[in-house]
């Protein structure tokens, strides 16, 4: 899977829990960019069980903006 973005207008209605669960249910190790400036995206990780790893200033990715590699172990 390359992104996983769901529209505001349906968050919080649990489709991006079912999606994720759905996407890695097969998966021991998942491992996921998130902005650092994306809370909203980074506390949905968090409650699902994924941590911070690194910290990147955001020279590899395509907006140059600051990220977090998360990881979750099953």
């Amino acid at each position: 899977m390359e992104q996983l973005y769901l529209d505001p207008a349906w968050m919080g209605q649990g489709i991006g829990s079912r999606l994720l669960v759905q996407a890695t249910a097969a998966l021991r190790i998942v491992k996921l960019h998130c902005f650092q400036a994306n809370t909203d995206a980074r506390r949905f990780y968090e409650r699902h069980g994924f941590r911070p790893e690194a910290f990147g200033a955001g020279t590899t990715n395509e907006e140059g903006l600051p990220d977090i590699l998360y990881v979750r172990r099953a």
